[in-house]
């Protein structure tokens, strides 16, 4: 599993990052976006938001922020799981929506379970199942992303050595005891033929 250092080790390295000054293409960036999703032949609205300029302007990190504007919200049922992912984010440098630079499949598992938390529900062990086949038939090299937002122009792939962060996120629902996880393995930069591969039975 990921060791406490490495967690510690990301965790200060982002406070660090928190406290340099923004350029000026940073502090463009927005702070929300608005969504729609098509399912079900039906159509839903999303609204995303990012912390990248409160978080270091306030010194709080950007989990906490969103996690205690859920919880002034008062919506019935949400407690216990924001209490859930409020206990696991703790540990780490996880932000929700999150991104993760330490991509290494112990750190999947620890995602995905809430560090163990929801190992024994059923579901949840099947999904981690198939989730280790998608991560094995992808051939995602184990490893800590740097580049985190890499700025190459319209067009140009990313240098052979290149290798994408992580992402992650949860659903809140007050019918559910536990936080519902979604990660993303990213393919940006990796030969079409073996994400085509992965996805596509032979």
């Amino acid at each position: 599993m990921a060791t406490e250092a490495q967690f510690n080790l990301a965790k200060e390295q982002w406070l660090a990052a928190a406290k340099t000054a923004r350029t000026e293409k940073e502090a463009r960036r927005g702070r929300h976006s608005l969504a729609v999703e098509f399912q079900n032949g039906g159509i839903s609205a999303k609204a995303y938001f990012f912390p990248n300029l409160k978080s270091p302007a306030t010194g709080t990190s950007p989990g906490k922020l969103f996690l205690d504007s859920v919880e002034k919200l008062g919506l019935e049922g949400l407690q216990e799981p924001i209490n859930h992912l409020r206990n696991f984010l703790g540990l780490g440098r996880l932000k929700l929506y999150v991104t993760d630079q330490l991509v290494i499949w112990d750190r999947v598992v620890d995602i995905w379970t809430l560090r163990g938390s929801r190992l024994g529900d059923p579901q949840c062990d099947t999904d981690l199942i198939l989730l280790r086949k998608l991560w094995d038939l992808l051939e995602i090299p184990e490893g800590y992303r740097w580049n985190v937002r890499p700025d190459y122009p319209l067009g140009t792939p990313p240098p052979l050595d290149y290798r994408p962060v992580m992402m992650a996120n949860w659903t809140l629902s007050p019918t559910k005891e536990f936080p519902g996880p979604q990660i993303y393995l990213l393919t940006f930069g990796k030969n079409d033929a073996v994400v085509i591969d992965a996805r596509v039975p032979s």
